[in-house]
């Protein structure tokens, strides 16, 4: 087919805008629909391909797919190879096996399946999965594989054009239906795997269609008609980078935008637009893979060093990233691109592909002696126990996956020790959960139920503002009515209060755990600080109103203030410095001036709703901390946290915790606090 520059200025737009979306640079927050766009891209051409080889009776399934390989491996391994060599030097034994164990399943591309499994409350930061960006080459290439198979078949099966237009719209409606229903009740599946992604490229198959041969050139509209449809595309999927943001649910049928906009794009067929000719465009379209495929690991590699986001280093980073596509594209992508000439086969196989295999096989191999050595922990000067402990640092915890909010039934399983609907009822985020291990460790003959849902804080009628999909609303009606007309002793409520009630400030763009304050009209987000405290008001009146219930029953209400809380993931930090050689005493204790100045908003407002209902009050901060600091790790060095917030399971089963032992103590007890 005929070099199409408005294709190429379709992927020089895609791929700016996810650059600057993680960039957090113009406002660009939507630039994630780039991905989109690139699909739409990819199922064109690759229809297009195939069409055109099963009508001339070339097509080969190895020519295919030695292609795709040639087009999609060698910059992707050799990335992969470099961030792992890099990685030698610079990250640490957890953070390095993360990394190899990032590099083999993109490489075998499963990454879109791992990144899947892995999501969740505890899922470690985004900013900190080397290879997450990708998960879209892992849906690309899973569908290289199942689409020619499916395409062909139909074909041969039915012997006919019209039914494999006919088959791909209904796989298009089924995917899309479906990709819309998931991302309301499993948004993880619906963003990460291929059976709700597969509509977009399956759309850019039918325009592909439209020609005899797969040639869409041949289905090119009326010049005037064509330039409508070409710039209402192109305003289309512009309108979806500025217009959506993290709060919209995705894919959902808000994809449909930017797919819409790059099928019509391709409809119109304006090969030679004067804008993609543009020089910087048509660079820019020529090099998006390569920029695509390195500038992640890029930018976490500035937030692993702890690079200050300065305008300055950014200019840094893009020009770093800049010169790595180019080198990419100029002597790894161009090379392997380009067509067969007379290279001497070796052993059937031509030399590119040899190249090619010897390529992936070292980012393979390299990446699983990392992973089976576990992070090569003797490259660091930490004595081996430590390095092991802050290992498992992370997943030290022990409150049952099965418990918490379902989403696809939107109904709450509780989690009960002991009896149901008696003793203590907890209602909490997944501060409340971490409590889960003491008390399950010995319940002390009495019963104990959490009623939670990680990252949703125990308050009516508000929801996250910039989480697609939250139904923290709905988690906490039900929590509260299980609460209230269940015979329970005490309700305890626990949370990461500050992050909600004085993340500072509300509305700052990128906030996660900004709230919404549901009403008649939606989700209203307030981002003056005056407006989101009244609103604030309005939901612990709520709150009280329904606790006062407990109270006149003969219930007792316990209110716990937060606990101690760092800005950082600790052991992530303690393990990057111990690697450096630095020690870890400077990130051993945090100021306890610093800890009351960051609570001190969610403590008052804790104290007036527990003065309110004649509450007991259960105190962290004289336990955990001195009169000077409030320590972050054991007298032996080890964590007492999972990241920046929760305490581990193995920790909070200790003595130093025991003052939690009061929230199971009839009210008059002295252990009380």
């Amino acid at each position: 087919m005929e070099h199409r520059h408005d294709i190429n200025g379709l992927r020089a737009i895609s791929v700016i805008a996810v650059l600057f979306f993680h960039f957090n640079l113009l406002g660009l927050q939507g630039g994630f629909a780039g991905v989109d766009v690139f699909y739409v891209i990819s199922g064109f051409l690759m229809t297009g391909i195939i069409i055109r080889g099963v009508d001339k009776k070339t097509f080969s399934f190895k020519d295919f797919f030695a292609a795709r390989a040639r087009r999609i491996v060698p910059a992707l391994s050799a990335m992969g190879l470099v961030t792992l060599l890099v990685g030698f030097f610079l990250v640490d034994a957890q953070s390095y096996r993360e990394l190899a164990l990032d590099v083999l399943s993109a490489n075998f591309f499963v990454s879109n399946v791992k990144f899947f499994r892995e999501h969740g409350y505890f899922d470690s930061n985004s900013n900190f999965k080397w290879m997450l960006h990708t998960w879209s080459t892992s849906v690309e290439w899973q569908f290289y594989i199942l689409y020619p198979i499916c395409l062909i078949l139909i074909r041969r099966l039915f012997q006919s054009p019209k039914a494999v237009a006919i088959t791909l719209w209904v796989g298009l409606a089924i995917s899309l239906a479906a990709g819309v229903r998931f991302t309301s009740t499993h948004q993880a599946a619906a963003f990460y795997l291929l059976p709700f992604r597969a509509w977009e490229m399956i759309i850019g198959g039918l325009v592909a269609l439209r020609a005899p041969g797969g040639d869409a050139e041949a289905a090119e509209p009326k010049r005037i008609n064509s330039l409508f449809l070409h710039y209402l595309g192109l305003a289309m999927i512009c309108l979806s980078i500025i217009g959506f943001g993290p709060a919209t649910p995705w894919p959902s049928y808000w994809a449909i935008a930017p797919v819409l906009g790059a099928t019509l794009v391709l409809l119109a067929g304006q090969k030679d637009a004067f804008w993609a000719r543009l020089p910087i465009v048509s660079t820019l379209g020529a090099w998006s893979y390569s920029i695509y495929i390195w500038h992640w690991p890029v930018l976490v590699l500035s937030h692993y060093l702890d690079l200050p986001e300065t305008l300055g280093v950014q200019v840094l980073l893009l020009a770093i990233i800049f010169l790595l596509a180019y080198g990419s594209y100029t002597f790894i992508e161009t090379p392997f691109q380009g067509r067969r000439d007379g290279a001497t086969m070796r052993f059937g196989v031509h030399p590119r592909m040899l190249a090619l295999g010897a390529l992936w096989s070292s980012a393979v191999l390299f990446a699983l002696f990392v992973t089976l050595a576990g992070g090569l922990p003797q490259r660091g000067s930490a004595s081996p126990e430590l390095v092991k402990d802050y290992a498992i640092a992370a997943a030290d915890r022990t409150f049952p996956d099965t418990c918490s909010w379902n989403r696809t039934a939107r109904k709450l399983t509780p989690c009960v020790i002991g009896s149901p609907n008696q003793g203590t009822a907890f209602i909490g985020d997944s501060h409340a959960e971490m409590l889960y291990a003491r008390f399950a460790a010995n319940p002390k003959g009495q019963s104990y139920t959490f009623l939670t849902l990680g990252g949703c804080p125990p308050l009516l009628g508000v929801r996250k503002a910039h989480e697609a999909g939250s139904e923290c609303d709905q988690f906490a009606k039900q929590a509260f009515q299980i609460a209230t007309t269940q015979p329970y002793k005490r309700v305890v409520l626990t949370a990461f209060w500050p992050v909600y009630l004085d993340a500072p400030p509300p509305g700052k763009p990128g906030n996660p755990n900004q709230l919404c304050f549901v009403g008649r009209l939606g989700c209203k987000v307030e981002d003056d600080p005056a407006a989101y405290r009244r609103a604030l008001d309005r939901s612990f009146e709520q709150l009280a109103q329904s606790l006062s219930v407990v109270k006149a029953r003969g219930g007792e209400v316990v209110v716990m203030l937060p606990t101690p809380y760092a800005t950082f993931d600790i052991p992530r930090e303690i393990r990057k410095d111990l690697f450096w050689g630095k020690g870890a005493d400077h990130l051993s204790n945090l100021p306890r001036a610093e800890v009351e100045a960051a609570t001190a908003e969610s403590r008052a407002r804790l104290l007036k709703l527990a003065a309110r209902l004649g509450a007991r009050v259960i105190d962290p901060l004289p336990v955990l901390c001195t009169a000077t600091v409030c320590p972050l790790t054991a007298p032996d060095g080890r964590s007492y946290y999972i990241d920046s917030n929760h305490i581990r399971a193995s920790m909070i089963r200790t003595d130093r915790f025991n003052y939690l032992d009061a929230i199971a103590a009839p009210p008059s007890s002295p252990k009380s606090h």
